[in-house]
């Protein structure tokens, strides 16, 4: 079957092994994937044209197969990668981050005791913020762990890459 998905590949694309086991044993092999597209639309075709089914896989750092997670529908989103990061982080937007600064300077000038540091350090932290919010393309997202800047995300993406873990749609082929 590899040979068969070998000669399918174009650009960036890969093959991965799949298994059944979570702990990245070899557990029933035979299951392969193919990774790396650009787009859903991409991922779609390929998977029709040969196929496959669309599903997300799952890998760890250092782990040589992948797991499959199951079909999916739709490109994985900045809202899917929030979720796996956790509570303390959320996206930020112009609006929310002048609203957040606003309240935060607020905040320090009323304890404002005659050290401006505690001053100083928000200005200095909402201003990286700005910086990455201003930069932003219409299809993009800042993403702050405790009000400060973390990441530049895509609205949509084929994978990410969150603690130890690669997330990514790929097309899958059963044995």
């Amino acid at each position: 079957m590899r040979d068969k998905i070998e000669k399918t590949l174009e650009n960036n694309l890969k093959i991965v092994e799949i298994t059944h086991a979570y702990n990245d044993y070899p557990k029933n092999l035979g299951d392969l994937a193919v990774i790396g597209f650009d787009n859903y639309d991409e991922a779609y075709e390929y998977a029709n044209k040969y196929s496959g089914e669309i599903s997300l896989l799952k890998t760890r750092d250092g782990w040589h197969f992948w797991h499959n997670l199951g079909y999916r529908g739709n490109p994985l989103t900045c809202n899917d990668y929030l979720n796996d990061l956790g509570d303390d982080y959320s996206l930020m937007n112009r609006k929310d981050a002048i609203n957040i600064f606003k309240l935060r300077m607020t905040e320090a000038i009323n304890a404002f005791d005659g050290d401006f540091k505690d001053l100083d350090d928000i200005y200095k932290n909402y201003e990286e913020t700005f910086e990455h919010i201003y930069c932003l393309n219409d299809d993009e997202n800042v993403i702050c762990y405790l009000e400060t800047y973390y990441e530049t995300v895509k609205d949509t993406m084929m994978s990410y890459h969150e603690d130890v873990y690669t997330y990514t749609i790929g097309v899958v082929f059963t044995k």
